[in-house]
């Protein structure tokens, strides 16, 4: 490889290819053409969710070394579906001798790339689970797949095999006692024995006779005397990572821990009881004992991020965990011991590039400091806790691309990462809508209601993450605490019944003012096609975010729009921020005041009943002003004192 002679005859346009099977010491794999053969695959196989797995166009290849014999390059076929040409289905290839398959390079412009970067897992062929949509699953031997036969609740006498090889899963190989016996088997491993003490031979796979022999010579009965516990524990070692919180199970299934009925287990735990003994009742205990060894508390679970360390974010995306630093990111297998329940539905793919979105955002915010705080919000999407304490308000007429621009990013993060919960659901006393959010990425709350909300309690404490009380309309309350965003579609701003400082604080606002001149009707579904590229586009946010101090503001109209709902949020705090003063021997006529806030109101478009609880909330607000009644040429006039109204000059300077 290092000769300048050889390394000259390969230039860009060559590929990269591997020869599987025997040639490269067991390194196969299976390759699906089409994407949605891989999540049943993986469902079958989760051992091979963190195993080294390529892609070009569709579908993938998932590459592994198999330990002993394994069959040769065969193709895979569909149960019941049909090609072109009215033959059945091809489903893909199990890649190994006699077989090769590209791992670098480019097909019809379109690049090879790794979606899991780790080392080939090694496996039993015997461990391999085909899903029942593969018609005509690899053979060993010409005899058909290895399978396995129960043996009364005992198990093989280890001590009586030769070649005995632990594999990886808890499998076994070794020479078959049998066959030994006839004069075969010299490689010595035809016998695979699997956790739960089932068993097969390679060379003969369907001779009942051929089992019993090897029963007969290596066999080792369960006594009688073998306890419902021990039962339970030779289950456990059969089943896949399970975890129990009270009597609900969930299981580690491509990256994430799900709930699942523990029902769909009774069937391998009626295997695990000896014939005489198999009843749905004992099956029913084993698991109790399942449930009860694998209990874990409730706050072990997370949603689909963590910290890592101090100053990284580790990300639960579909093709593996993204960790992002300030300075780099990475790519890393799945593991269960993140203990995740979400994952995005994009992939995160670092060359990913989404053009028609920025052209589209471009477009729509053509104020750059505007598209780097939605880039930056974006990014918050992402972040483990709330501590920056914004939500993002995008607001604009009908029509002006909100939607448009919000539905690629939605689509990256998936359904069971985005709410959808209204103002006032969010701000209902009653809670009952907040449970949805403990482990969302962002509430996407469509329309804003025009009138007053009656309460921002719950509003202010999901924005800063703090334990809040929820409760499930048939469920007990209970406290938790979200990472949960808020981020609002808007045609009008909205309006806290009793708003201060303390939502302004809490809100981003960016105009959107842009309408295309011709409505494309198609724009959408092409956004869908990147979401990976927009994924990407958040991961960049969120590593801005990382270095941020505080999220910025926005460009001149986001600006604007922070004003006006400062006004319009805040009425009598705004009035006295620009155009009174606090000061303790200050006092002014409360009809002039009155008048004065009425003015204000109408230049800001305020509503009239503002002016009657103006003086009530001002008393309230400020609590160092009072009222006095001086005597003034013989007659008690009404003054405020602790306040005083700014000269017109020094007003004009201040709003």
């Amino acid at each position: 490889m290092n000769r300048p002679e050889y390394l000259a005859r390969f230039g860009p346009r060559h590929n990269i290819g591997v020869l599987q099977g025997a040639p490269s010491n067991g390194l196969c794999s299976v390759d699906l053409d089409a994407d949605e053969w891989v999540d049943p695959f993986l469902t079958a196989n989760p051992k091979l969710a963190s195993t080294l797995r390529t892609r070009r166009s569709r579908g993938c290849n998932f590459w592994f070394r198999v330990l002993g014999e394994c069959p040769p390059l065969t193709k895979l076929h569909h149960t019941t579906r049909t090609g072109t040409e009215g033959k059945p289905l091809d489903v893909g290839e199990f890649r190994s001798t006699g077989g090769q398959t590209v791992i670098a390079g480019k097909a019809e412009g379109v690049p090879y790339r790794i979606e899991v970067a780790a080392k080939p897992v090694e496996i039993g062929f015997g461990e391999i689970v085909w899903p029942d949509f593969i018609a005509d699953p690899p053979k060993i031997g010409g005899n058909g797949a290895l399978p396995v036969v129960a043996t009364e609740g005992g198990k093989l006498d280890l001590g009586k095999l030769a070649n005995v090889v632990h594999l990886d899963g808890g499998s076994t190989r070794a020479a078959c006692p049998a066959c030994r016996a006839a004069g075969g088997d010299h490689s010595g491993d035809h016998l695979l024995i699997e956790p739960s003490g089932r068993f097969g031979c390679a060379k003969y796979p369907s001779d009942p006779e051929h089992r019993k022999e090897i029963w007969k010579l290596a066999g080792a009965r369960a006594s009688d005397t073998e306890s419902e516990l021990e039962f339970a524990r030779r289950l456990a070692t059969v089943l896949p990572p399970i975890k129990t919180v009270g009597n609900t199970w969930h299981i580690y299934r491509n990256g994430v821990w799900q709930p699942f009925n523990s029902d769909i287990l009774k069937p391998e735990a009626l295997t695990i009881l000896p014939e005489s003994i198999r009843t749905i009742r004992r099956a029913t205990t084993l698991l109790a004992h399942v449930e009860a060894a694998r209990q874990t508390a409730p706050e072990t679970f997370r949603g689909f991020h963590e910290f890592d360390g101090a100053d990284a974010v580790l990300i639960n995306a579909r093709n593996g965990l993204v960790r992002v630093a300030p300075e780099k990111f990475e790519l890393l297998p799945h593991s269960p011991g993140h203990c995740f329940t979400r994952q995005t539905v994009a992939r995160f793919m670092p060359d990913a590039t989404a053009p028609l979105f920025e052209r589209v955002l471009g477009e729509v915010l053509p104020d750059p400091e505007d598209r780097n705080l939605f880039q930056i919000c974006l990014g918050n999407f992402l972040f483990p806790d709330c501590r920056h304490e914004v939500a993002l308000c995008c607001y604009g007429e009908a029509g002006r691309g909100k939607s448009t621009i919000a539905d690629p990013v939605t689509a990256a993060l998936g359904m069971d990462l985005v709410c959808r919960l209204s103002m006032s659901q969010v701000c209902d006393p009653r809670s009952y809508y907040l449970p949805k959010l403990k482990f969302a990425a962002v509430n996407l709350g469509t329309e804003l209601t025009t009138t007053d909300i009656a309460e921002s309690g719950n509003f202010k404490t999901l924005v800063s993450g703090e334990p809040i009380e929820a409760r499930p309309i048939y469920g007990a309350p209970f406290v938790m605490q979200s990472a949960c965003k808020l981020w609002f579609l808007a045609n009008s701003l909205p309006r806290f019944k009793h708003g201060t400082e303390a939502e302004l604080r809490r809100t981003r606002f960016l105009r959107f003012d842009y309408q295309p001149p011709v409505k494309d009707v198609t724009l959408k579904a092409r956004l869908a096609a990147e979401i990976d590229g927009v994924f990407a586009f958040m991961v960049r946010g969120l590593q801005r975010l990382l270095t941020c101090i505080e999220i910025p503001i926005g460009g001149r109209e986001s600006r604007a729009v922070h004003d006006r709902f400062r006004v319009s949020n805040d009425p009598v705090g705004a009035f006295v921020q620009y155009r009174c003063i606090l000061a303790r021997d200050a006092r002014e006529p409360k009809e002039q005041l009155r008048n004065a806030f009425a003015e204000f109101s109408k230049r800001y478009e305020l509503p009239a009943v503002c002016g009657e609880w103006f003086f009530r909330v001002l008393f309230e607000r400020f609590s160092s002003l009072s009222e006095t009644q001086p005597r003034i040429d013989g007659e008690r006039v009404r003054y405020v004192r602790g306040i005083a109204l700014r000269s017109s000059l020094t007003t004009d300077n201040t709003e």
